[in-house]
This record gives structure tokens, C-alpha cells and sequence, in this order.
């Protein structure tokens, strides 16, 4: 980790995982509760999300580490809480779109072989039955995803890389 990594640089860094494992833990929940099914891919999912999240600020001081993880928790939430009633797969390809588009014009690079990727391949498949079905609702993912871009930059995450 560089020295000139600001703390915002490292929460930009955290909230996609964060924005994923949140939907995975929904998505596990709502699993239960409707037939007691439990994914076990969604569970290696998880773990892979959780190494990506640390990855940014594994050399850091406890307490340092402690204010950023309370903050990308506090975004995350603020981010998804406009989504959180619409289905499952529409507010993945919310974050699906919105991530896309971010690494379509360069505002983030996904390493092929990290954790965020592994994870990233298993979350698509497993949701790639789901996404098919929601091919009517994609303009409203698109319009959602800006309106995410948008919640994240008033908040000064993302801003040069906010949709328009």
C-alpha cells in the first residue's frame, strides 16, 4: 500500500465487495426463509468478498482500519437502502451495471486472478437464470445504477467516474 492512498481512494476500493456481500447475505436470508436452502456457493462467494475488502487496508493501523470499515459499511448502506424492497436480481444488476460500467471506462481495474474476480464469476452464475428474466426491467437497472453513481458522488465516492 502507498503512502499517498487517501482514505476516500481506500473506501472506493471497498464499497463494491461491500455492496456484494451485503446482496449475498440478503440473498442467503431470503433463501432461508423461503425453503430453508442454503447456497454453498454463496458462502465461498462471501469469503472471497471478505479478502477483497481487506485487501486495501491490511497494513494498516487497528484503529485506522476500524474508522474505514465502519465508514465503507455506513455508504454501503446509504447506497443500497433506495433498492432494498425491489428484487434480489434487480438490485444485483444494479450493482452489476453500475460496476460494468466503471471498468468499461477505466475508473477500476479488476485483477483476473483476485478475489473480487472469483467472487465476482461465481455471483454471475449463480445469478445468470435470474438476470435473464429481467431483461423488461433493464432501463430501470440502467436508470438505478445512475441514480446510485449519483447517491455515491454527492457523498464525494466515484465522482470522476459518476454516470451521466
Amino acid at each position: 500500500m502507498t503512502a499517498f492512498v487517501s482514505d476516500k481512494q481506500i473506501i472506493e476500493r471497498m464499497l463494491i465487495p461491500a455492496m456484494l456481500n451485503s446482496l449475498i447475505l440478503l440473498m442467503k436470508q431470503r433463501a432461508a426463509a423461503a425453503d430453508g436452502s442454503d447456497l454453498p456457493e454463496l458462502d465461498r462467494a462471501s469469503h472471497l468478498l471478505e479478502d477483497a475488502l481487506e485487501e486495501p487496508i491490511r497494513e494498516l493501523a487497528p484503529g485506522k482500519v476500524s474508522k474505514l470499515i465502519r465508514r465503507a459499511k455506513r455508504i454501503t448502506a446509504l447506497a443500497l437502502a433506495q433498492n432494498f424492497e425491489l428484487s434480489i436480481g434487480l438490485q444485483y444488476l444494479i450493482v452489476a451495471r453500475w460496476t460494468m460500467d466503471l471498468a468499461e471506462r477505466g475508473v477500476i481495474v479488476i485483477g483476473a486472478e483476485s478475489a473480487f474476480s472469483r467472487a465476482w464469476d461465481l455471483i454471475a452464475a449463480l445469478m445468470a437464470p435470474v438476470v435473464e428474466d429481467l431483461e423488461a426491467e433493464e432501463a430501470t437497472a440502467t436508470a438505478a445504477a445512475r441514480m446510485l453513481s449519483n447517491r455515491l458522488a454527492q457523498h464525494g465516492y466515484f465522482v470522476e467516474g459518476a454516470l451521466r
